[in-house]
């Protein structure tokens, strides 16, 4: 059985990092959208 060490830790942390950075352009792309929306639908006088 092979052991879970930390030879590897370049690939989970390259592996954790891109996930995350997925994740949070994936929020911001969508707060960005609805903010678009929110702006054209109800336009500041």
């Amino acid at each position: 059985m092979r052991k879970l060490g930390f030879e590897n830790w370049g690939k989970y942390a390259f592996e954790f990092l891109s996930i995350f950075i997925a994740v949070v352009s994936a929020f911001a792309l969508e707060n960005w959208g609805q903010e678009r929306r929110d702006r054209k639908l109800l336009p500041l006088f």
